[in-house]
């Protein structure tokens, strides 16, 4: 698996297949790049190249101490910053629950320059909420917090987190699995800590095709939230796909189907 030299750090990338225009694959606050692996062998079967990326603190990629790299800015900008390391100015970016954040992020203030003639955005939300980054005794009493009750995930998964992966291998969750136990301290604390901005006028202005996914049943981020950022899409550019009987992880629930949705959406918009 390489990595990518990133503002200091060096993150991991999965890369899969081949095809002119990449599709970028941003995993959410708790996971890694092996959410993609089933999606990623099921888009190289379909002759598209995808490039999976480690954010700060997960799977193998580097995990600084400073609580402030764990946030949607510092991701934002350690997107781009692997898309100009690794030479890419023209992908279709994919984002899944917090990597929703992210991938918006990405574009409303890193995004000149970039080329993006498809967007995905599974699970998500609407990415409407502001919140101000978090400083002074407040800061530090959530940062005492978090150590007071700090605790690893069990040694092997929980029922209901397997039913929810069961579409990847099973030594692939094991890894993934892993990959959730070894997250940072300063990685969840930093998600709690940074600042949200509220993205609803940018994504009234945004003039890319962008599909919206969502399971209905998804207790993490409700149905509602994910229909709430399509109806803040532009009509002739907005798209909707919704997964019946199906939660907050479809990537690794039923990555075949999401693959052929992926592939269909990129197919006809980027390609």
């Amino acid at each position: 698996m390489p990595f990518v030299p990133v503002r200091g750090k060096q993150l991991k990338y999965l890369d899969s297949g081949d095809g002119e225009t990449p599709i970028i694959l941003i995993h959410g606050a708790g996971s890694s790049a092996l959410i993609w692996h089933q999606v990623q062998q099921h888009l190289e079967n379909a002759s598209l190249r995808t490039l999976a990326l480690s954010l700060p603190g997960a799977g193998g990629s580097d995990a600084p101490d400073n609580v402030d790299d764990y946030n949607s800015d510092a991701y934002a900008a350690d997107i781009r910053g692997a898309l100009d390391q690794l030479d890419i100015h023209r992908c279709v970016l994919v984002g899944h629950s917090l990597g929703v954040q992210n991938v918006i992020s990405t574009l409303a203030d890193h995004g000149e320059g970039l080329t993006v003639p498809a967007i995905i955005l599974i699970a998500g939300g609407a990415c409407d909420f502001a919140r101000p980054p978090v400083l002074g005794d407040q800061r530090e009493a959530i940062i005492e917090g978090f150590r007071a009750r700090e605790d690893s995930p069990p040694e092997t998964p929980t029922p209901e987190w397997t039913r929810e992966h069961r579409g990847l291998p099973k030594n692939v969750r094991h890894r993934l699995w892993n990959d959730i136990r070894n997250n940072p301290f300063e990685r969840a604390v930093g998600q709690r800590l940074g600042e949200l901005r509220d993205r609803t006028g940018f994504l009234l202005k945004l003039r890319v095709p962008t599909l919206i996914v969502s399971g209905d049943s998804d207790t993490v981020v409700p149905l509602e939230r994910t229909l709430k950022m399509y109806l803040n899409l532009s009509p002739d550019m907005r798209f909707m796909h919704i997964l019946h009987s199906i939660g907050h992880y479809p990537n690794a629930e039923v990555p075949d189907v999401v693959a052929r949705i992926v592939e269909d959406f990129v197919k006809e918009h980027a390609t």
